[in-house]
């Protein structure tokens, strides 16, 4: 995720921020299923998957092997967009597999 895509979703989240300061109970419940919101999390998905095709490929050419090794760097990409109860991960020895949890998202 480029510079400017981090700063719009910074911006979203600011925005929600100071509309849910500033509203009830109803309207906070409002917020957070808007469509900002849904924006920003299919946003940081598609973020999330683009790192971890990344780390696919590292994987099936042979430059990241172990489960060790593939265990951590997976857990700093899905930790850092705090996604990962989104995401079906499969880390082998050898080998490294992740899909969406449709259910989860929806």
């Amino acid at each position: 995720m480029d510079r400017n895509a981090r700063s719009v979703l910074h911006q979203r989240r600011r925005s929600i921020g100071r509309r849910l300061r500033a509203t009830g109970a109803v309207e906070y419940f409002n917020v957070l299923t808007g469509p900002e919101l849904l924006e920003t999390t299919e946003a940081l998905l598609e973020a999330t998957e683009k790192s971890l095709q990344q780390i696919k490929s590292s994987v099936e050419a042979g430059r990241l092997v172990g489960a060790t090794k593939i265990g951590v760097r997976v857990g700093k990409v899905v930790n850092r967009y705090k996604v990962s109860k989104h995401f079906d991960l499969d880390i082998g020895e050898a080998s490294f597999t992740f899909s969406r949890q449709l259910e989860a998202i929806n």
